[in-house]
């Protein structure tokens, strides 16, 4: 007759286990890992970020310099400095000015832009110096047909944000150069 000693020792050498010690290593490679990669976590939502920025930030460049460039110059204000702001929301899409009351897009404000044209080729210039390929001394012409300006997008809810006195890091800019095509017949 077996009798319930025997029967338990019988039980016990037949199941495989794991020891305690075997547990907790396993556990601590796990949590090893866990925690290295929680570790990636906010590199990855800052790259997805700075991603996010630049591809808004390319919508407004483009979208802008294409306005400017199918616009004919005499209707271009040239004035010297900053002109208009124009505002954007995250995705680089333009929120017009009288639309930015709203409560609907209290918060959408996440850009400000502003084309700058720089002194010497605003108005008062009539073209812009560019040097003359295979002339003597590297000659420097004048075109008459290019302007040079520059688009400055900020990264900021404020509407009158400061472009002139702002941090180089808080600011990012493009310089477009445009060129003068077709005809243009003085408006009637």
């Amino acid at each position: 007759m077996k009798t319930y000693r025997t029967l338990r020792s019988k039980d016990k050498s037949a199941l495989p286990a794991f020891s305690l010690a075997e547990v907790v290593i396993s556990l601590s490679i796990a949590a090893l890992g866990f925690v290295s990669l929680l570790g990636l976590l906010p590199q990855g939502m800052a790259m997805s970020r700075q991603a996010a920025n630049l591809a808004a930030e390319s919508r407004i460049t483009q979208q802008i310099t294409a306005e400017l460039n199918a616009t004919p110059w005499n209707k271009i204000s040239w004035v010297t400095g900053y002109n208009e702001r124009r505002y954007f929301d995250d995705q680089g899409i333009e929120i017009p000015v009288n639309l930015l009351n709203r409560p609907e897009n209290q918060f959408a404000l996440t850009y400000v832009a502003a084309i700058y044209v720089p002194p010497g080729t605003g108005k008062d210039s009539k073209s812009m110096s560019l040097p003359v390929a295979g002339s003597p001394a590297n000659r420097i012409t004048q075109e008459q047909y290019l302007r040079r300006v520059r688009l400055y997008i900020a990264n900021t809810t404020n509407r009158n944000f400061n472009f002139p006195n702002a941090a180089p890091s808080t600011v990012s800019y493009s310089t477009i150069v445009l060129a003068k095509s077709g005809t243009e017949t003085a408006p009637p």
